[in-house]
């Protein structure tokens, strides 16, 4: 927790990973797919808890991911699907359970990783950003990929195990205690607004 407390005190971006209709709302187009929400909307009312307070911490800056896909971006292993998903403009993109203020970017992208095909380096560098603070969904999937990245950008990086889901527990905690092992600290919300807020 000693290395978890020095990086904290460095200068921190707090990263919502797709908090979106798609992923979490029982008509998304995923639990049309036979997924069920429900283990991701567990982290709502945990996230925005997270958020309220951290936005009275004036240094810490908010940055919002939203996947999208259009016919320039969407993957190949995706093109022929009939049911398409995270359709650019659509309900399924739009944010579920938390809201960004206008003072919060709100980044766009296109694969699982949130610095791949995104400017979010140059955004953290000229920011003098040390810390990403990372919560979300999915945990196996755009958590995973976006905290192996910050890790290879050199960053900082903390997952919170309480704001972070994956469709079935199995996949939460293999990838945190992969995320543990290899590429960052994994805390609780809690943990983080202990030192921050002293509660």
């Amino acid at each position: 927790m000693e290395q978890v407390v020095a990086c904290l005190r460095e200068k921190t971006v707090v990263l919502t990973i797709d908090m979106q209709n798609e992923f979490l709302h029982e008509e998304g187009g995923f639990a049309k797919r036979g997924q069920d929400p429900k283990p991701l909307q567990k982290i709502v009312p945990t996230l925005v808890n997270f958020l309220e307070k951290v936005r009275s911490i004036s240094s810490v800056k908010i940055i919002h991911t939203i996947m999208t896909e259009d016919e320039w971006t969407t993957p190949k292993c995706w093109r022929d699907d009939p049911n398409p998903v995270l359709v650019k403009g659509t309900w399924g993109t739009e944010f579920y359970g938390i809201k960004p203020l206008a003072s919060e970017l709100i980044l766009p992208k296109f694969w699982y990783g949130a610095f791949s095909g995104s400017n979010l380096n140059s955004i953290l560098q000229n920011l003098d950003i040390k810390t990403l603070i990372i919560s979300g969904v999915l945990t196996n999937v755009c958590v995973d990929t976006t905290a192996r990245e910050a890790f290879q950008n050199n960053y900082n990086v903390i997952v919170l195990s309480d704001c972070t889901a994956a469709y079935t527990s199995e996949e939460h905690f293999a990838a945190l205690q992969n995320i543990c092992k290899y590429f960052g600290y994994v805390v609780t919300s809690k943990d983080v607004l202990s030192v921050w807020c002293g509660n």
